[in-house]
């Protein structure tokens, strides 16, 4: 089978579940699971044997941060539910390899953020939250491995840009870092 065959298979649709471990920059936060459903189209030209992909994302991601700040205890609850377009362009990695792809593309979208924090300082403890939308945009890099005719196994690497927040606990603003997480990847997707 060449790589222009090889090429040929991969386009249609497809829906694939997501797991994954986030890891945010921002001090304090804990390491997170990820969970999502992706759902797209493959396309290909006669010209070209990169394969071309447009997929919707939707996940959830929950973070927790325990931490003193200025001397009051802070215990915080960040959830993201991330609704993000993929662009990726898949690569061929030869006749020897020709049922694993490797692609890179970016992803952007919106993301919801809810959040709840409580601030103690050792007498009275004070609690706020919000929920609001932000932009969220990264990218993306990994492979695709062809188990069958019809089930992928995609393994990537995400960068991903979440905006802050801001908390309202008592007339004060707390706000929450922008973070850009890291975030380690894996998916079996069906085609159709």
């Amino acid at each position: 089978m060449g790589s222009d065959t090889a090429t040929a298979d991969f386009a249609g649709g497809f829906a694939r579940p997501i797991i994954g471990i986030a890891d945010p920059s921002t001090d304090g936060y804990s390491s997170a699971t990820t969970a999502g459903l992706c759902a797209g189209y493959y396309w290909n030209s006669e010209t070209s044997s990169i394969t071309k992909e447009a997929s919707l994302e939707i996940g959830y991601t929950k973070w927790t941060y325990r931490g003193d700040v200025e001397g009051y205890g802070v215990r915080a609850k960040e959830e993201y539910l991330p609704v993000m377009l993929n662009l990726r362009a898949h690569f061929p990695l030869g006749k020897e390899l020709e049922r694993v792809r490797f692609y890179f593309g970016p992803s952007l979208g919106l993301a919801q953020a809810r959040g709840s924090i409580k601030v103690s300082d050792g007498e009275d403890t004070y609690s706020g939250s919000v929920s609001d939308w932000s932009f969220c945009f990264g990218g993306t890099a990994g492979f695709v491995f062809q188990l069958t005719d019809k089930i992928d196994l995609d393994v990537g690497f995400r960068l991903l840009r979440l905006e802050g927040s801001d908390f309202d606990v008592e007339g004060y603003s707390v706000e929450s870092e922008t973070s850009t997480t890291k975030i380690w990847y894996a998916g079996l997707g069906y085609r159709f």
